[in-house]
Order: C-alpha cells, then sequence, then structure tokens
C-alpha cells in the first residue's frame, strides 16, 4: 500500500470504524491529556470528554489505577493491553483497551499514546451473572452435601443404636466387644462381661401393655447407663437382655457394679404407669480366660451363670 493509500485508510479507520479511539499526550508532571479523538469515543463520551481533557480530570481517584497502562506502555515502547472501567453517565462501562507508543517527531517534546478500545460491558456483566450463578450452584452443593454427610451420620448412628433404648444394639456391641477381647489379649488386662435379664418383663408386658414395657425398658436404661464408665459398652442384645463389656475389670469390680445396677433397678418408678411391680434384674458374669478368642464364648459363660441364677418364673 503506498503511503498515500495508507494514510486514506488509517484516516477512513479512524473517522468510521466502530472501535474507540484517542491520541493523547504525556505531561511533564505523569498527567495524560487528550489531544483528538474519533466519532465512536465522542458518542460515547458526549460532552465529558473535549480535546485537551487531562486524564485526571476524567479518572479522578482511580486516576493511578486506569491509567498505569499508558506508564507501562511508555515504559516498554511497545503496544500494551489491558482491561479498563469507567463510570459513563453514572453507568459502570468495561473496555478492552490496546495502548500503542506513538514515534514522535524532533518538534514533540512530549510521548503520545495511540488508543484504541472495544466494549466488553456485556461480557463483563455476563461473566458476573454466570460467577453468581455458579457461586449459587456452589452454596447449593455445598448444603446438599452438609445434608448428605449429616443423614450418612445418622444412617451410621441408626446402624448400631437400638431404636427404643438410645444403646449399642447386638451388631455394634459384637463389633465393639471383638475389639476389646483383642485389647485385652495383646495388654493381658482384665475383662469382664455382664448379661442382664429383666425379670418378670413378659408378665409386664402382658398385663400393662407394650407401651409400659417399653417405657420400662428406657428407665431401666438410663439407670444402668448412669451406672457405668465412659470406657464400658452397654447393649440391648434382644427383648429383655442386655450386656455390659468392662475393659480392665476383675471380679469385685465387676460385683460391685452388678450390685449397684440391682440397687438402681429397684428404686425405678416408671412415671405414667400405675400397677406396675417393683423392678428387679438377674445379672450372669463371665471373666476373659486365655483360651477365650470370640465373644460368644464370653456371653455363653455370663449367660451360663445368668441362668444359674434365674428364679423359677423370672
Amino acid at each position: 500500500m503506498k503511503p498515500a493509500e495508507s494514510f486514506l485508510y488509517l484516516t477512513k479507520q479512524w473517522e468510521e470504524s466502530g472501535e474507540i479511539m484517542w491520541i493523547c499526550s504525556c505531561l511533564p508532571d505523569g498527567d495524560f491529556i487528550v489531544d483528538e479523538f474519533n466519532l465512536a469515543e465522542k458518542a460515547l463520551w458526549g460532552d465529558a470528554i473535549v480535546a485537551g481533557m487531562s486524564l485526571k480530570t476524567i479518572f479522578g481517584r482511580s486516576f493511578e489505577k486506569e491509567t498505569a497502562g499508558y506508564r507501562q506502555c511508555l515504559q516498554t515502547g511497545r503496544a500494551e493491553q489491558f482491561r479498563q472501567s469507567a463510570i459513563i453517565n453514572g453507568v459502570e462501562r468495561h473496555f478492552n483497551l490496546c495502548l500503542t507508543p506513538v514515534a514522535s517527531s524532533p518538534a514533540e517534546a512530549m510521548p503520545r499514546i495511540w488508543g484504541n478500545a472495544r466494549e466488553s460491558t456485556d461480557l463483563v456483566e455476563a461473566r458476573a451473572r454466570v460467577a453468581l450463578v455458579n457461586q449459587a450452584l456452589e452454596a447449593k452443593v455445598a448444603e446438599r452435601t452438609s445434608t448428605l454427610e449429616a443423614a450418612n451420620r445418622e444412617l451410621e448412628r441408626l446402624s448400631h443404636t437400638d431404636e427404643l433404648t438410645g444403646i449399642s444394639n447386638r451388631r455394634h456391641f459384637m463389633a465393639l466387644a471383638a475389639r476389646e477381647i483383642e485389647r485385652a489379649r495383646r495388654y493381658k488386662s482384665a475383662l469382664a462381661l455382664l448379661s442382664v435379664d429383666l425379670d418378670k418383663f413378659k408378665a409386664i408386658n402382658d398385663l400393662h401393655g407394650h407401651a409400659a414395657g417399653d417405657a420400662v425398658l428406657r428407665c431401666f436404661t438410663t439407670e444402668v447407663r448412669d451406672a457405668l464408665r465412659d470406657s464400658d459398652t452397654f447393649a440391648r442384645i434382644g427383648g429383655d437382655e442386655f450386656a455390659i463389656l468392662l475393659p480392665q475389670a476383675g471380679e469385685e469390680d465387676a460385683a460391685a457394679l452388678a450390685a449397684r445396677i440391682k440397687d438402681r433397678i429397684a428404686r425405678i418408678e416408671v412415671v405414667g404407669f400405675d400397677g406396675l411391680p417393683a423392678l428387679s434384674a438377674t445379672i450372669g458374669v463371665a471373666y476373659l480366660v486365655g483360651t477365650d478368642v470370640r465373644i460368644d464364648e464370653l456371653m455363653k459363660r455370663a449367660d451360663t451363670d445368668l441362668y444359674a441364677l434365674k428364679k423359677p418364673g423370672s
């Protein structure tokens, strides 16, 4: 393209391009003055911009931030691209800018910059909307994850808890007992097992109803639980049969606990149900011996002891 044709092309671009274009000069004090601008720039700013206007006047307090690209362009001597925002007629607008240093003639004392910009407000706003949607989705995912985790914890609790009494069920007890036996064998420590059976519980259910029987079981487990150590494991094995595993407990410890439990049971008063007989329990005891490797063996001996103590009809 010949120089004359090139000039005409650039002039046509300057006047007719939809891109915003301007030329500014850098003052010795670091400010920039708008020398010229095309129709697209004028259409954007309207009467808010005139030739000779300072960028400090345009950008105000954000001058240093918004003109950092201008200074970088002059320092590097090459075109620089960056994003810029401005408040125009009270509305925040966003732009992608390209600043190019303009070769100055010897007569020009101040360096000049050619700028052109394309508005990206729609894209920025779209990204902001997407970001808000993503935040909402992340919050919803976090909420559902929390709900799922809570549900899983509840399922885990229900899987090893007796629904009526809130203590361990048989399955959970067997798993915990197996670990305690292994620990006791490894460290050669004592371990005792109490097998507890409520006396005449079937008669309570038959004569006073299952609601009364359920209330008796809840009162019974509360009293027993309050008598135990944190290290003890208390479980409902089935119906009115319960088991208590006592780590590091010898014969005296187990006998003392059995006596406390019987005393507590005898003092139970079930509120809301009149005419219930005084409660009592039969307790069998077994102790870990060197040949025991399974909880079943310990439970069998405790049950044998319990049945030997059980009174006829109880």
